[in-house]
């Protein structure tokens, strides 16, 4: 076969734009700092770059899931912390109504203490956390209502559930928020009416009541405060297992997509050697035409 000279340049060019797309190509990783910018560039390194980002993104909500319900947790704890202080106010009452050195008028007033704490329960079971009722469950109104007599709180109905509020924190891993409001609160109203109602009439049976009465429901109290600690011990453990997990991802990720800034720089010059290389050669192999000789 007689190789033309037409042949042999159209070949060199051929080479020359295929050094030049390699040039363009790792000038672009350089550039982007990333392997790949297009599927055609590593095909199964795009399909895994693509599972690793769904998962990183995946464990991003979880986390902002695990932060939500930490927060609902939280703000709950400090609820109950504030109702048991409350709660433990009312027994040290009846503790000093039963000695017999306070009369009926120390006692109406430790009663109308007492009322004040109660009304303050429930203001407190009402309580609402990014709009919505800590205690209610599914419910979406304040789930605790009072009826009066003359003013003063004679029973309390509850409206709400104790349906769960769950918040997914990983794949079938989910955590309740709601808190059983009625579990939690109707003891203590009961308690708390009894011991008022008791410290009115000064019948010293009923105040002893009032007082066991009390007692239990802070008894139940410091129950649900154990049982709430314990999901908060839980959520930071899963907290930092998605943390390490959302960590070791994003390395992987890395090293699937970004480029090793060393060998690029290297490979690029290698590159531009070759280039420079092929554009003598063909400067020297491209014979003079007969233009060059008129000259």
């Amino acid at each position: 076969m007689r190789i033309t000279s037409r042949m042999l340049m159209q070949n060199m060019l051929n080479n020359l734009s295929r050094n030049n797309q390699r040039l363009a190509h790792v000038s672009q990783q350089l550039a982007t700092g990333k392997r790949i910018n297009k599927p055609s560039d590593d095909p199964g390194d795009v399909v895994r770059s693509l599972r690793v980002r769904t998962e990183v993104n995946e464990i991003k909500q979880y986390r902002k899931n695990i932060d939500t319900a930490r927060s609902i947790l939280e703000y709950s704890d400090e609820l109950l912390d504030k109702i048991g202080h409350a709660i433990h106010r009312a027994m040290e009452l009846s503790v000093q109504a039963l000695n017999d050195t306070y009369d009926g008028s120390q006692r109406k007033m430790m009663a109308k203490e007492v009322n004040g704490i109660l009304e303050d329960m429930l203001i407190n079971s009402n309580s609402t956390f990014a709009n919505r009722y800590i205690f209610a469950g599914t419910y979406t109104e304040p789930p605790f209502e009072a009826v009066r007599d003359g003013g003063l709180i004679t029973e309390i109905i509850f409206h709400g559930n104790q349906d769960p509020k769950p918040f997914e924190m990983g794949i079938g891993q989910t955590m309740d928020t709601g808190m059983k409001g009625e579990d939690i609160f109707n003891p203590v109203f009961q308690g708390l009416m009894s011991l008022r109602d008791g410290l009115n009439s000064g019948d010293r049976n009923a105040i002893e009541e009032g007082y066991t009465d009390v007692k239990k429901a802070f008894e139940n109290l410091l129950m649900e405060r154990a049982a709430l600690g314990a999901r908060l011990n839980q959520l930071e453990l899963t907290s930092e297992r998605m943390a390490a997990a959302e960590f070791n991802l994003i390395r992987l990720q890395i090293e699937v997509e970004d480029v090793d800034m060393y060998e690029a720089v290297m490979k690029l010059k290698d590159i531009e050697a070759l280039h420079q290389a092929s554009l003598n050669v063909t400067a020297r192999i491209i014979q003079p035409t007969l233009v060059d000789y008129l000259r």
